[in-house]
């Protein structure tokens, strides 16, 4: 299949194929990604199984927010005591803003003796350079997973119960120097005048994991690099299966496996629209040249052309468009 790519800065030495937004967000929205996902580059979970990760630590299932299909919203949990809704939404807005759509949110507990919940956001970025810095917008995403905390994990004055936050970016196609990268940001302590510390945990309640993928031509070509790279690359089902073993030591599940098949179908399927898209732009065009050059009716051109009747109305539509807004 040929790549997606509407990056400006394309990985030419990379076997590389994008997945559509959709098919991308639900592969990596499953929990044994995730799972290794917070494994690569979370401190807390650097140090457990994948598969105590998978099971023990991410609470409910993932909410993920694709283009035109409703977000799924299966870990919000009601509190008896006042009839709050707890959890999370896809979709923040404000009347000011407008909507924020979130690719992947979910909860998860650390494995530590005091468990803490964290709040996790994932995001699929394909363009590194989408006309403003990622990084402000990453920043941005997470102060909102904090601000929404607001009236569903604290309320009134009770700071003292706001969840950190992670927002993971993964960079498909990120420029040279910064392939095969993993950089956090986050929260920290500096003395100005005199030494006073506070607890970690009460300032640290947000940081940013900017995952830029690269090729195998790189030393640092391994772990969660590598097994997000392969999983989002033209590679068999076999070699996915086996980057899971040998970086993450597990066993590819048939849940996963038949996800990827469906995704992969789904972009497939994505493509080949696109495709059928541009041919019919391009055949409304080349209808209004006939009209235009040969003064034909657009019927005589539909004719001329031999599209079928059934579908003159679409080209009618088309072609008013192009009438409406010339090409300059």
């Amino acid at each position: 299949m040929q790549k997606i790519n509407h990056a400006t800065n394309a990985r030419n030495n990379a076997d590389y194929r994008y997945l559509s937004d959709a098919a991308c967000k639900q592969l990596l929205g499953d929990k044994l990604i995730l799972a290794c996902i917070l494994k690569g580059c979370i401190p807390e979970f650097k140090d457990c199984e994948v598969s105590d990760i998978e099971n023990e630590c991410i609470e409910g299932e993932p909410e993920i927010g694709t283009v035109g299909v409703h977000a799924e919203t299966t870990n919000k949990l009601k509190n008896k005591r006042n009839g709050k809704i707890h959890g999370m939404n896809n979709e923040n807005a404000t009347d000011t803003e407008g909507r924020i759509t979130f690719d992947i949110r979910f909860y998860a507990l650390t494995p530590a003796k005091d468990r803490v919940k964290l709040i996790i956001n994932v995001e699929a970025q394909n363009d590194y350079y989408p006309g403003y810095p990622l990084i402000k917008r990453a920043i941005y995403y997470g102060c909102r997973q904090i601000s929404a905390q607001y009236d569903s994990e604290f309320e009134h004055a009770h700071y003292e119960n706001i969840k950190k936050v992670y927002s993971i970016w993964i960079c498909f196609d990120p420029p040279k120097t910064r392939r095969n990268t993993i950089t956090m940001y986050q929260i920290t302590e500096k003395q100005v005048v005199g030494e006073v510390y506070e607890v970690v945990a009460l300032y640290d309640l947000m940081s940013i994991i900017m995952i830029c993928l690269g090729t195998k031509k790189d030393e640092r070509y391994t772990g969660l690099l590598k097994l997000l790279d392969v999983w989002m690359s033209e590679h068999s089902i076999d070699e996915k299966g086996a980057v899971l073993q040998s970086e993450f030591n597990t066993a590819l599940p048939a849940r996963l496996l038949e996800k990827e098949v469906n995704m992969c179908n789904y972009s497939e399927f994505v493509w080949n629209r696109g495709i059928k898209k541009g041919i019919k732009k391009g055949k409304a065009e080349d209808l209004v040249n006939l009209m235009h050059n040969f003064k034909l009716t657009l019927e005589q051109a539909l004719r001329g052309l031999s599209i079928p009747e059934s579908e003159w109305d679409d080209y009618r539509e088309l072609v008013k468009k192009l009438d409406a807004h010339p090409a300059s």
